[in-house]
């Protein structure tokens, strides 16, 4: 009987499975664990379950298990764990929070390594490039890690490298999410509503520009060319092509402190609130004005110079507002200041693209009782993360359909707003995002857009008018020809064809058993031959099954009835 060979990538992606089980048990998931078994008497998930249970951790709180399951499963789940803590239509608020604190626990790698990548994917000799380079990580995180170095000129730079194996370590990753939602859709009904294959198909997409530091050379010059539009005194590092790659990316190096070191301040002679309002204002920028966001202000990345600068890290995660959602937020503020329910209402059904609401009264109670609760507080102490918080909670409630980036957005304001307050705690936040609101509200009112909006509906209806004979004549000639197709979409038929397949299968079973009883009444009545205590044992065979069928009939019908 011939041998067959496990190929190496098989290998790779059994011995990545294992070790997920295993993390699983250790953190106390095993009844996960065993329902991953996709064979009961699998040898590699019996042993694994069969293993000694005395780590597990059960007496942490089961949202700080998954947490520090995901920090320990590595790179490709540590990123859905930060994809999900933005999805809170997905994931319990409590989850949230555990995975908000996500952290990266990767170890970093050899400079030597660090510096074979740069010449692999430069092609030239790293003398030939830098003046210095520190092999030592100035900073390390899941994808890649940063050094110091110097161009020839002496231009202090940082390198950020990627990880040598990241790409291998992230494929076989994705190969078993992708798996393990088709299982999970396929054979475990309670996930079909979260659609787990369209999420692992989003972190997908987030891993592959994560992995393209060429994308994120382009969101910093596209981020650049906003600040100098705006003319704001935002500092961006500059990016250094020639020394760039998909794998490699250098940037100028700057020189700073975190935004919520506040010992720095002191030293630096700096005004805290200063800052803050530059924070603020280089926000609401971005999110009115450019439609183009930094969706990660978080104090690692926000720094500030000794000169009061400030400066935004890390380009990967941005979020973008579309022109109509930019006009609707401004809308959904405005009418929040002036608490309009009606108007909010009205901007929350625009922002989630429905005209319905199924309750649309309860919706605005809500909506008014919120108002009610801010109606009398002074503006400097309304939290606008704490506001928006509940206005999401709304959103869920009512299953508005919000898009995905809006809670990116959400994220970002929350993480800007906790820089802004460590810094000036009274802040009145709301009085900085009026002039950004009242500004999309002028242009939206502006009399040359008025006229240019109507300028295009006027060519759209001259299209049509245009175009109309023509449709008309090529539907009445598939009319003539018997070629006209008609798509009608049968709602409530599908559970109307299975009640009408169950019960065309109970009439054809009574009618099976009553077949089987009068049959064997019939070979009873003739004593056709073997007998047992003078009865046919055929006649008594089919006496038994008929009960038996007729028993479980009358079981099935009893079921569904209490259903």
């Amino acid at each position: 009987m011939p041998v067959k060979k496990v190929s190496s990538k098989s290998k790779i992606h059994l011995a990545r499975y294992a070790e997920i089980i295993k993390v699983l048990i250790k953190y106390g998931f095993d009844d996960i664990a065993s329902s991953l078994r996709k064979k009961e008497n699998s040898t590699i998930s019996k042993m694994l379950l069969s293993k000694d249970k005395e780590g597990t951790i059960k007496e942490i709180s089961r949202w700080r298990r998954i947490r520090m399951m995901l920090e320990e499963l590595g790179t490709t789940f540590i990123k859905l764990g930060q994809m999900l803590s933005g999805r809170p239509d997905l994931v319990p608020e409590e989850l949230i929070e555990e995975l908000e604190r996500l952290q990266d626990l990767t170890p970093t790698f050899e400079g030597s390594l660090a510096v074979q990548i740069i010449e692999e994917n430069l092609g030239r000799p790293l003398g030939e490039m830098f003046k210095s380079f520190d092999s030592t990580p100035l900073a390390s995180a899941s994808i890649g890690q940063v050094h110091r170095a110097a161009l020839q000129d002496g231009t202090e730079v940082i390198i950020k490298v990627q990880r040598p194996d990241i790409h291998n370590q992230i494929e076989v990753d994705m190969d078993i999410l992708r798996a393990l939602a088709k299982y999970a859709e396929k054979y475990k009904e309670e996930f079909k509503y979260y659609n787990p294959t369209a999420i692992v198909e989003a972190l997908e997409r987030t891993l592959e520009l994560e992995l393209d530091y060429q994308h994120e050379t382009s969101n910093i010059l596209r981020f650049r060319q906003n600040r100098d539009n705006g003319q704001t005194d935002i500092i961006v590092p500059e990016v250094y092509a020639e020394y760039s790659s998909n794998r490699v990316l250098t940037m100028g190096f700057i020189e700073g402190f975190k935004i919520n070191n506040l010992k720095a301040y002191v030293l630096n002679d700096i005004s805290p609130k200063d800052v803050a309002k530059k924070v603020m204002n280089s926000f609401f920028q971005q999110v009115f004005v450019d439609g183009f966001f930094h969706a990660d202000p978080h104090p690692g990345n926000v720094f500030v110079n000794k000169e009061g600068g400030l400066c935004f890290l890390d380009y990967g995660m941005m979020g973008q507002v579309p022109e109509r959602d930019k006009e609707l937020l401004g809308d959904l503020f405005i009418a929040i200041e002036i608490r309009d329910s009606d108007r909010i209402l009205e901007s929350l059904k625009a922002l989630s693209r429905i005209d319905f609401v199924e309750d649309e009264i309860g919706l605005q109670g809500e909506i008014e009782t919120l108002l009610n609760n801010y109606y009398s507080a002074d503006l400097k102490d309304i939290h606008l993360t704490e506001l928006l918080e509940k206005f999401r909670g709304i959103i869920l409630k009512y299953r508005l359909q919000i898009p995905a980036d809006f809670f990116l957005l959400f994220k970002a304001l929350s993480s800007m707003e906790n820089n802004v307050r460590v810094l000036y705690p009274d802040v009145p936040l709301l009085d900085y995002l009026r002039p950004y609101a009242r500004k999309l509200i002028m242009k939206k009112l502006n009399p040359y857009r008025r006229l240019k909006a109507l300028y295009l509906t006027l060519y759209d209806f001259a299209e049509l008018l245009q175009n109309f004979p023509g449709d008309v004549r090529k539907i009445m000639g598939k009319l003539k020809h018997g070629s006209l197709k008609v798509e009608i979409e049968h709602i409530g038929l599908s559970e109307l064809r299975v009640s009408l397949e169950e019960i065309s299968n109970r009439i054809s079973l009574s009618i099976l058993i009553a077949a089987m009883i009068i049959g064997s009444s019939l070979i009873v009545n003739a004593k056709i031959p073997p007998f047992i205590n003078g009865i046919p044992i055929l006649g008594l065979i089919g006496f038994i099954v008929a009960v038996i069928l007729a028993g479980w009939l009358i079981i099935s019908i009893l079921r569904s009835g209490k259903q």
